[in-house]
């Protein structure tokens, strides 16, 4: 999805908190912040269902996660309702893949983030294993993370969030992600 047509609905739901708001805007998902202090997310999830085994799996631009203190940004693909799932997550300056099962922390392999080389984030399924790659260019791609799964990587919700915790963010600003490649 490219984001260059709105509005969200049919394809993904929408979901925020009081401080943010998120939308279609000039071909990106914006999530756009007022000052506030707490827990603020906002992001959107997919209403149809995803195969990770198929094609390249899942690939975002991390270039539109900003990497500020006590925020966080996140793509998710997981069973319906979320409890089993494969997470990739930029909180701060810290990276990590991560792995639930029955919303407990299953496996997680941390990355110290190069925003050159770890540019587009990738998750993608080779039978009941998850491979998670970055690539400076969306050509090269690096496998960073290879993690057998005890659940099937297909018929899975896509969701995209971000969001600060603790302290205001200290002034306005807005995260635009250009799109994603679900192939």
């Amino acid at each position: 999805d490219d984001f260059a047509v709105a509005p969200l609905q049919p394809q993904w739901e929408p979901y925020w908190d009081t401080g943010c708001s998120i939308d279609e805007v000039g071909g990106a998902l914006t999530a756009t912040y007022t000052l506030g202090s707490g827990n603020v997310f906002c992001g959107v999830t997919s209403l149809h269902l995803w195969d990770l085994g198929r094609g390249d799996g899942i690939t975002v631009d991390g270039a539109a996660f900003p990497s500020r203190q006590n925020f966080v940004g996140y793509v998710t693909a997981g069973a319906p309702g979320g409890s089993d799932r494969l997470e990739m997550t930029l909180d701060g300056t810290g990276f990590e893949f991560r792995v639930y099962v029955g919303g407990t922390t299953f496996a997680t392999h941390p990355l110290t983030i190069d925003r050159a080389q770890h540019r587009y984030w990738r998750m993608r399924g080779a039978g009941a294993t998850a491979i998670f790659e970055t690539s400076p260019d969306r050509s090269a791609w690096t496998e960073r993370w290879r993690v057998d799964v005890p659940f099937a990587l297909g018929g899975l919700e896509l969701n995209i969030g971000f969001g600060h915790y603790g302290v205001s963010p200290g002034t306005p600003f807005t995260v635009a992600l250009p799109g994603v490649n679900a192939d």
